[in-house]
């Protein structure tokens, strides 16, 4: 790796960072959230990155009352570096809920980037699955580019 990708590395993820921390958008979804008796938790977070061109990050805040999962909702974050020629069309599927019989919720959202090559546009299609639970633990378990 070198020198000029770590710092195109480290941008990237400072600018998430921000996003989601202190950003317009963060703040804007936490004013959204449902009504819980304890504090939210946060799943982690999957990270899908087009270098130059996008960045998608994604994770789940859920709600736990009385060991049972009673909300969730995600958050999805693309990320646009300031020279990317590429543009976020949104969101193209998700779905998010009980897993069987099991106490366990899974949330899964797939994003659309466009972008430009030379007369044609390129598509990519950033995904991925967040299994959370009534402990306050996730995973990821799945996560790539279609």
């Amino acid at each position: 790796m070198n020198i000029r990708r770590v710092f195109t590395v480290i941008a990237t993820f400072v600018t998430f960072m921000t996003a989601i921390t202190a950003g317009a958008g963060a703040a804007a979804a936490e004013a959204d959230l449902p009504e819980c008796q304890t504090a939210p938790w946060r799943s982690q977070v999957v990270q899908q990155w087009r270098t130059g061109s996008w960045g998608y990050l994604y994770r789940l805040v859920w709600c736990v009352e009385r060991s049972t999962i009673t909300w969730a909702v995600p958050e999805i974050v693309p990320v646009l570096p300031d020279d990317s020629d590429c543009t976020w069309e949104g969101t193209t599927e998700q779905n998010l809920g009980p897993v069987g019989n099991s106490n366990s919720w899974a949330g899964f959202s797939m994003g659309l980037f466009s972008c430009p090559d030379g007369d044609q546009s390129v598509t990519d299609y950033p995904w991925g699955i967040i299994l959370i639970h009534p402990d306050g633990t996730s995973e990821i378990s799945g996560q790539g580019t279609a």
